[in-house]
């Protein structure tokens, strides 16, 4: 029996051991039963160590056990309401996806649980039980991005003052809750809204991971370079299930176009 499974079960969790998708990365993961339709998967990072992971999957299972309302979820004017763009690697997942440069823009939609909230991957199935042609969904996730979308400067992002750390080009764009953020590389209207606030013509944009991008104006590097710390990054302090391609991406506002400038190789 898998090492990290047996240590599970021994600790006396209910779980399975399932093979998924995330990130268009083929992975284990590590599923609690505990009673609700929503059945948490969890993942275990190399670094971690069994006792570790096992203490961390013991307290998710103490929380209270989450219940969504599904026949709410899959209806149409929630599914509108609450849906949103992200990115990932391309992957052979049945969701609501379509390809973008050299990743796939698909929709997640909000859920309220027990003690907080989070959000799903929307299905074909879903959409048509909602009565949604994918096309609408896709414009209603684009029409709340949009609205959901903050761009900070680096020193904002992180907490610090300006004055610590210098002037620095760079600017963070996520959605409020730090989580899927790389999706706002696909919607055009935050990319023109923030550009003609600043007065630029072309900005870079660098896939920081599935959880957030960075924009900086060209004139502070160029595109080789951008790939290559995307790449360093990736490789050093990215977990793999959230890192995008090792790209810079180029977003010229007269053509209100996003490109690939530089693909690391």
């Amino acid at each position: 029996m898998n090492t990290l499974l047996n240590a599970l079960k021994e600790s006396g969790i209910v779980v399975k051991e399932v093979e998924t998708v995330k990130n268009g990365v083929s992975c284990t993961g590590y599923q609690i039963d505990n009673g609700s339709n929503i059945k948490p998967v969890i993942y275990h990072s190399p670094e971690e160590t069994i006792e570790a992971f096992v203490a961390r999957v013991c307290e998710i299972a103490k929380k209270p056990v989450p219940q969504v309302d599904v026949e709410m979820i899959t209806s149409r004017e929630y599914l509108l309401d609450k849906s949103f763009i992200c990115l990932q690697k391309k992957g052979s997942e049945k969701i609501c996806k379509r390809d973008f440069l050299d990743l796939e823009m698909y929709v997640r939609v909000g859920v309220d649980i027990a003690d907080g909230t989070g959000t799903i991957k929307v299905t074909p199935e879903m959409a048509e039980k909602a009565g949604i042609t994918e096309d609408d969904l896709f414009r209603a996730a684009k029409e709340n991005s949009e609205e959901r979308a903050q761009i900070l400067s680096l020193a904002e992002a992180i907490g610090l003052d300006e004055a610590v750390i210098g002037v620095n080009p760079f600017y963070v764009a996520s959605y409020p809750d730090k989580a899927h953020g790389a999706g706002l590389l696909a919607v055009m209207k935050v990319l023109h809204d923030f550009c003609d606030a600043k007065g630029y013509d072309q900005i870079y944009i660098l896939p920081s991971s599935t959880e957030e991008i960075l924009l900086l104006p060209v004139k502070f590097s160029d595109p080789e370079t951008l790939a290559t710390m995307v790449n360093s990054v990736n490789t050093e302090t990215v977990d793999p299930l959230l890192q995008l391609n090792p790209t810079a991406y180029l977003y010229d506002d007269n053509l209100d176009t996003v490109t690939i400038a530089c693909a690391y190789d």
